[in-house]
């Protein structure tokens, strides 16, 4: 089985990150960023972009928020393996997880998802997020509106699973 890592995040990698980001959207999981929104987030303080590698090659990445937040709060901004349905996505996640609450000292992860992300919502649960609310009707993605599913996930939680 392959080993994942995460590694830092330059400017250098964004031309991977948006073709990774346009098949994503593709699929109408994400509305993405374009080019200067990403470069302008890449600069502040309170944001970390990471690579997901799998033996040392690139094969996704995450953007947490809440960096420095004295809440000690981390929002799972954005994931995205590019390898859907090989189960590399729920072990990058709990990669990441362990990250958030050890290297960040996080107390909490949260995220917000899709309503018909079924197999996203099946991993966070999976991994022991909890539902904490629904945004009805909070995203608009291709004149259609979403609900957002709403998780949690504490750090006393991550330690018993």
């Amino acid at each position: 089985m392959a080993e994942i890592t995460l590694s830092s995040f330059t400017e250098v990698d964004l031309d991977w990150l948006l073709a990774i980001e346009a098949r994503a959207r593709a699929e109408g999981f994400i509305r993405g960023n374009d080019r200067a929104g990403h470069e302008h987030h890449l600069t502040r303080s309170d944001r970390l972009y990471l690579k997901v590698l799998s033996d040392g090659v690139p094969i996704g990445f995450v953007i947490l928020g809440g960096i420095g937040s004295e809440d000690q709060v981390i929002e799972l901004g954005r994931i995205i393996i590019d390898e859907p349905y090989r189960g590399t996505g729920q072990r990058a996640l709990r990669v990441i997880i362990d990250y958030i609450f050890t290297e960040l000292g996080a107390h909490k992860i949260w995220l917000d998802t899709l309503d018909h992300n079924q197999r996203g919502q099946h991993i966070y649960e999976k991994l022991g997020f909890v539902r904490e609310g629904l945004l009805r009707e909070g995203f608009l993605m291709k004149d259609t509106r979403r609900d957002m599913v709403l998780y949690g996930l504490l750090r006393c939680e991550w330690s018993e699973t």
